[in-house]
């Protein structure tokens, strides 16, 4: 597994919906904005807040955090 910027200082942060896009599939982490997916096949919940799991290039896989 390669060593990148975004496994070392975003793995493990928490996103609520303040980091979120309202017009676009992006969220923000450290001012940089991502494409994401949610894991489990989950929709997008503006009243929950995520994790960040791992990421493959430019997009970043969130977990929903109960």
């Amino acid at each position: 597994m390669t060593d990148n910027l975004e496994r070392r200082f975003f793995i493990g942060k928490i996103v609520d919906q303040k980091h979120f896009s309202n017009d676009q599939p992006l969220v923000e982490v450290a001012g940089i904005w991502y494409r994401y997916q949610i894991m489990d096949d989950l929709n997008y919940d503006s009243h929950a807040q995520y994790e960040v799991v791992d990421n493959a290039g430019n997009t970043l896989y969130l977990k929903q955090l109960k």
